[in-house]
């Protein structure tokens, strides 16, 4: 065997060994929004693109691709992205296609300008399928090169890459989509409560092993029932549609809300102790108790009752136990008036244990 061809061997192995990496850490992240993010700096690094960006669907169900605010680079157009029908005979096509594409192929073979206007007006240097199986999960789109030394556009080289990479891709989306649509409340958004645990037992773990802080909150819509009984359950709905709102923008995107059962709602807060978390519930409070909820012309004025626990409790020993002493707090909030905020302290713990309190076993203030 000649040196030469060792040497392409060795060139070949290499690039299969990195294709290998590339799709081993993109298929093994699960969250949507670090995947999109992982995703889009990849193809960006990978090609030396001007930009890259996704046309992915809103949920499963739906035949709409568009962009949103998933775009990493120069991208033109940021603020006026339009939408693919997945629906016209042009994304049909587009689904059984095998290969990457430039504007002008693309143009020439769909024959409908109409259908692809969104991408035309974006003018992207590739146009790249996403499908998993048979599901098409999105298109992916990449400006010029940034390195023109070798030529305007991009090599065969090149475009073999992004086309092996694309069902890596694709299956990774398709994962990320199936697990939020079965871990999610579909009316609310929030997370539903079983995948609530499961996360909040992995990370009480990490959290003691490693002696970092981590909080549960326990909220609870005040006087609910009676909205239902005085404005119908349809309204009822929107009161938890826009309170989930809420509470989801008052916390970060490492924290998880979810819908723990009719009106109820539990937080949890990564790497936050006692003081902080009393203020993000403070916070949320606040901003229910400020918000104008208007149903069909009648302003509603709503209030929220927040129960709260840390895991820097030495009494809290498992996920389970720590959503029962924030519960045990809410349930202090609400027998004290409702609209406000109770932290589960070492004498609440051990009141909602049946155990005596001495003078020794409160903590000082």
């Amino acid at each position: 065997m000649s040196d030469n061809t060792i040497e392409l061997l060795t060139i070949q192995i290499n690039e299969l060994k990195q294709l290998f990496e590339i799709s081993k850490n993109i298929t093994g992240i699960s969250k949507p929004k670090i995947l999109v993010d992982v995703i889009l700096n990849t193809v960006t690094s990978e090609l030396e693109s001007s930009y890259a960006a996704l046309f992915l669907q809103s949920s499963m169900d739906s035949p709409v691709f568009s962009i949103g605010t998933n775009f990493r680079g120069d991208f033109p157009l940021a603020d006026k992205t339009g939408s693919l029908d997945g629906r016209s005979t042009a994304i049909k096509f587009l689904a059984n296609a095998k290969s990457c594409y430039t504007m002008n192929e693309l143009r020439y073979l769909v024959k409908s300008d109409a259908e692809i206007m969104p991408l035309i007006e974006i003018n992207p240097s590739l146009i790249i399928p996403l499908k998993a199986t048979t599901a098409l999960t999105g298109f992916l789109i990449v400006g010029e090169k940034l390195d023109t030394t070798d030529g305007a556009e991009y090599s065969m080289e090149a475009k073999t890459k992004i086309v092996t990479i694309a069902p890596f891709i694709a299956m990774a989306l398709y994962n990320a989509m199936l697990l939020d649509m079965t871990t999610t409340d579909m009316m609310t958004k929030l997370r539903l409560k079983h995948y609530f645990y499961a996360v909040l037992f992995s990370n009480l773990e990490i959290s003691v092993s490693k002696r970092v802080a981590l909080s549960v909150l326990m909220t609870d819509i005040d006087f609910f029932k009676k909205v239902n009984d005085t404005y119908g359950h349809a309204c009822g709905d929107y009161v938890l549609i826009q309170v989930a709102k809420l509470v989801k923008e008052s916390i970060r995107d490492g924290d998880m809300a979810a819908r723990y059962g009719g009106e109820e709602f539990v937080v949890m807060l990564h790497e936050t102790d006692k003081d902080t978390a009393m203020l993000v519930a403070e916070r949320i409070r606040k901003r229910v108790e400020e918000a104008r909820f208007v149903y069909e012309g009648q302003e509603l004025h709503l209030t929220i009752s927040i129960g709260v626990a840390s895991c820097q409790d030495k009494l809290i020993l498992s996920a389970r136990e720590m959503v029962n002493y924030a519960d045990q707090a809410l349930y202090v909030s609400k027998e004290s008036g409702r609209n406000r905020v109770t932290f589960a302290s070492e004498e609440l713990i051990l009141k909602s244990l049946g155990l005596p309190v001495t003078p020794e076993d409160i903590p000082e203030i």
